[in-house]
Order: structure tokens, then sequence, then C-alpha cells
């Protein structure tokens, strides 16, 4: 009884404090779309990009060796685009993962899909120099402007998150329809 008071008033606590310091409560406590899901959609939206021309489409999972958060998370999505879709409207998807280290071998890609818990400024340098889209497995790197789309919770739904800025200094456009479907941040 004593720790159901006790947590209770913790939880209203933390509540108050996300509200004062002008957070949203639901923005707090927001939660990434299972890699399963980030996946597919990942893949259905590619179509939706008018920068990629090519016939083949390039995707390479870029990680942090010395992180096993990271090398675990690279495991789940290059599984799970394996499993997905192999061709998207006619182009072949190849899938290839890349050590945050070796950021120069990946020039040749269409996108970067950065695992969690990377934190490299060359692979933003080298997305917006090469013009390769990112996305990422956190909404984190999108909105603290390391990556350009990632996929949030919102109401119980899966939604994009676009950071339009960084997507311009990649040198990719997305469709309107697509746009109007996604939180946007400037």
């Amino acid at each position: 009884m004593k720790n159901n008071i006790l947590l209770k008033t913790s939880f209203i606590s933390f509540s108050l404090l996300m509200n004062t310091i002008s957070i949203p409560y639901s923005y707090s406590i927001e939660k990434d779309i299972s890699l399963n899901i980030q996946s597919l959609i990942l893949l259905k939206t590619i179509s939706y990009d008018r920068s990629i021309q090519s016939n083949q489409i390039n995707i390479a999972v870029i990680f942090d060796p010395s992180s096993i958060i990271s090398i675990n998370n690279k495991e789940q999505i290059i599984e799970n685009l394996r499993s997905s879709k192999q061709n998207i409207k006619g182009k072949n998807i190849n899938i290839t993962s890349i050590s945050s280290n070796s950021i120069d071998s990946a020039k040749s890609a269409d996108i970067y899909y950065l695992s969690k818990d990377l934190n490299s400024s060359s692979v933003i340098r080298s997305a917006k120099n090469n013009k390769i889209i990112t996305w990422s497995a956190s909404s984190d790197h999108v909105r603290e402007g390391n990556a350009s789309i990632a996929v949030i919770n919102k109401n119980n739904r899966p939604k994009l998150l676009i950071n339009i800025k960084n997507l311009k200094m990649e040198g990719h456009e997305l469709s309107s329809q697509l746009l109007k479907l996604s939180e946007i941040i400037d």
C-alpha cells in the first residue's frame, strides 16, 4: 500500500515536472516503433522519394562497432529488411552493413539507415556531402538534426517523423502526399 502511494506520488510529480519545463507528456514517454514495422515503412516510403532514380536501391545500415546496442540493432534491421520485399516498384534492394568507422566505403548508398546508439558526425557529413538520405531507428536522431526520417508512435499508430531541413540538405524530396501524413520538424 505504501509503495503504491509512493509510486502514484512519483508519477504525479514527474508529470508536473514535464508540464513545468514545457515538454509535452506524450513526447516524454514516446517510444520508437518496432524495427520490423520501421523496415516495412522504409521500404514502402522509398517509392515516394523522387530523388532515387536508379533501378537498384542500396541501403547501408550504419552501426557503431564499439556499441553492443548498435551492433544488435544493426542485425535486427538487416534481418527485417531482408525478410521484407526485395524489390520496390521494380527496383531491386541491396542491403549492406557499414561500420561508422568505414563510412567512406558507403558513398554508393542511396539510404543510410542509422542504428540506435550511433553518434557519429562523420556519418551525417558523408550523407550531406554525397546526397544520401538518412533514416534512423531512433527518433532522437531526427529531433537532434542527425537524420532525416524516423518512425514514431503517435496515438498508438506509426507515423513518419521528417526533418525537412536535413532532407533538403541531403538533396532529397518526398511527395506532398507523404509529407501530409507525417510529423514535420523544420
